[in-house]
């Protein structure tokens, strides 16, 4: 689909209540196919982050927080959608938090009423980043003249994985692929600057969540060593009610580790 100039891959699977699935960093929507086949009550729709998987990935791209957020709603009022539900994972739940922080200020026409967050730098204060993301965030924001070895990629997504739950190679060679699509790969540096976003929305997107009128479920793998269960935990305080289930063998990417378990935390979220 053509939304703003731009090319946006996406898909759909199911009938029932729209539930919008926001994937992490750097992969794509492929990440939410297990999930979506245990879900079949649910019209599940995804789609690929502008700078991610099939979509667009153009130097000069929009690849704010705010601008995918934007995105988000503008492709659902496409698709007739006016009221959702939505499950979001790393990156995605920053997106999810803008699109709560919509949501409470009522600038938003599609009415959003229950979240799901999986791992992610909810607390980006709290993040233990990588050392690819450090050097990332050190390289200047401009496409890359000098493509970075995949082997770089492959060792740092395969450290988020817990040694109990670790997916098949083809796995990791997909997400490869998908990330060196249209040389996105050589955008990371543009794509990964979501981070210094984050901290300077901390407020923003803290009380979004806080404030957030609808149900909200965390679903988190304890042995994540970047979104650390103790966001779980802060999230927990602020926001009592709070659904916060824990997994002690799990760890950063809990929709490929354990799909039966998110699908059915899902399914006990959104009766």
């Amino acid at each position: 689909m053509e939304i703003d100039g731009r090319r946006i891959f996406w898909w759909e699977q199911g009938e029932g209540r729209p539930l919008l699935a926001l994937h992490g960093f750097p992969a794509s929507s492929y990440d939410w196919r297990l999930v979506a086949n245990l879900l079949p009550g649910h019209r599940f729709i995804a789609f690929d982050l502008p700078g991610f998987g099939l979509s667009d990935k153009a130097p000069d791209g929009d690849y704010t927080l705010e601008g995918h957020a934007v995105l988000a709603e503008r492709l659902l009022d496409r698709l007739g959608v006016n009221a959702y539900d939505a499950i979001a994972h790393d990156i995605g739940d920053s997106v999810a938090a803008e699109l709560m922080h919509r949501s409470n200020k009522g600038t938003s026409s599609i009415e959003l009423d229950r979240v799901v967050l999986l791992n992610g730098s909810i607390f980006i204060d709290m993040a233990h980043l990588t050392s690819g993301q450090k050097l990332f965030l050190r390289l200047p924001p401009k496409r890359m003249k000098v493509a970075p070895p995949v082997r770089l990629f492959r060792r740092q997504i395969s450290s988020l994985f817990s040694p109990q739950h670790r997916p098949a190679t083809d796995e990791f060679e997909m997400m490869e692929l998908l990330l060196r699509h249209e040389d996105g790969h050589r955008i990371v540096p543009i794509t990964i600057r979501y981070i210094d976003e984050r901290r300077r929305n901390t407020r923003r997107w803290t009380d979004s969540l806080v404030e957030f009128s609808g149900d909200l479920a965390a679903l988190w793998g304890e042995l994540d060593t970047v979104a650390v269960p103790a966001m779980a935990d802060r999230l927990a305080e602020l926001r009592p009610d709070t659904r916060v289930t824990r997994w002690p063998d799990v760890s950063h990417w809990p929709q490929l580790e354990v799909p039966e378990r998110v699908a059915a935390e899902v399914q006990r979220t959104f009766v």
